[in-house]
């Protein structure tokens, strides 16, 4: 086929009062050769030339709503395609890391580890996938300025392994080649952070601080204005002084679901564990020990409540049954070997005796 052959020309112009040089260019195709067997594929080929006069001055004419002049035209970039599982293990060949033994499990693990979720088959990096990339990976430097996490220094490793396992270099080499990065990257590492902002585990810690002792907020002062090191001398210190902490919202949660499968108040299930409260509710560690009772509770069979073996007392004189004839609805032998909570022995007996 004919060769395709554009023209572009250039303009150049200024407009009086204003110092910055306007620039733009127009384009045609002098022989759209190739393309036309194309055209019907997309947009009409331009192929009308431009005539335009050197020295030209052009009046500028004030527009209005139908015609805006100028005319604001506003073009955003698109970002680049999310990775796909397929699309990032031919990047990862194409950047010369991973080998076709571990593709697969590379991608999984990314995953597995939270840091990214699929959506549709593409992969979103999930928040703590991004603070681990931008904000801890870049703390691994090495003294030449190349980064642990970067695929550069990932396929030089590998290069590396490689060698040892065809036998051009000694393992011994390789080991202390790269214990010696690593240290030295996981030093560099500490040292930034330690400058560096609170991290998120600090912040929440000295956050839990502050809410079992709102009075520390005029010692304590700004979380952003400290270091990572400063509030991990801080956390030291606090540690030290006896502050409860209160329970996290998960521990509440948990003694709450477990409250109710035992069909326990937290009074009960307080004097069951044998414990006092240092406050009208219970601390964190409280709310631990009171959980960990449960549990135990729940995996030895809990026994049956002084409510309940009143109700059943009451329920079994009206359908004039006796101790034995209660126990035998429950396929037990006593009451002494009821157990409670509602899936338990003395629950079904109730039931049972309501249904007489």
């Amino acid at each position: 086929m004919v060769p395709s052959q554009r023209v572009t020309l250039s303009l150049k112009g200024q407009c009086e009062g204003l110092d910055r040089i306007l620039d733009g260019s127009v384009g045609w195709y002098a022989e759209p050769g190739w393309r036309r067997a194309f055209e019907s594929l997309g947009d009409a080929l331009d192929v009308t030339p431009v005539s335009v006069d050197a020295e030209t001055t052009c009046e500028l004419a004030a527009g209005d709503a139908d015609h805006p002049n100028p005319e604001l035209r506003e073009d955003t970039t698109k970002p680049p395609a999310r990775y796909r599982a397929h699309s990032i293990v031919k990047a990862m060949k194409e950047a010369g890391i991973g080998r076709p033994s571990t593709y697969a499990k590379t991608v999984d693990r990314l995953e597995e580890r939270d840091y990214v979720s699929t959506e549709e088959g593409a992969l979103i990096p999930t928040q703590g996938g991004r603070n681990i990339w931008l904000g801890a990976a870049p703390l691994f430097a090495l003294q030449d300025e190349r980064e642990v996490f970067q695929t550069e220094y990932t396929a030089a490793m590998e290069s590396l392994l490689d060698d040892v396992a065809e036998g051009r270099r000694a393992a011994s080499d390789v080991w202390e080649t790269m214990r010696d990065e690593f240290m030295s990257s996981h030093k560099a590492a500490q040292e930034a952070g330690n400058a560096g902002p609170l991290v998120p585990r600090s912040r929440l810690k000295l956050q839990d601080y502050l809410a079992a002792a709102p009075g520390l907020a005029d010692e304590i002062g700004t979380l952003d204005a400290l270091t990572e090191q400063e509030g991990r001398t801080l956390l030291a210190d606090l540690r030290t002084r006896g502050i409860s902490l209160l329970p996290s919202q998960k521990q509440l949660s948990y003694l709450e679901k477990m409250l109710e499968s035992t069909s326990l108040t937290l009074e009960q299930a307080v004097e069951s564990a044998n414990l006092v409260l240092t406050g009208e509710a219970p601390n964190r560690d409280e709310a631990s020990a009171l959980i960990d009772h449960l549990s135990t509770l729940q995996s030895e069979g809990l026994a049956a409540s002084a409510k309940q073996m009143h109700l059943i007392a009451k329920l079994a004189k009206t359908a004039g049954l006796d101790e034995a004839g209660v126990s035998a609805l429950v396929g037990v032998k006593s009451y002494t070997e009821l157990t409670g909570g509602r899936g338990g022995t003395a629950s079904a007996a109730i039931d049972a005796l309501r249904a007489q």
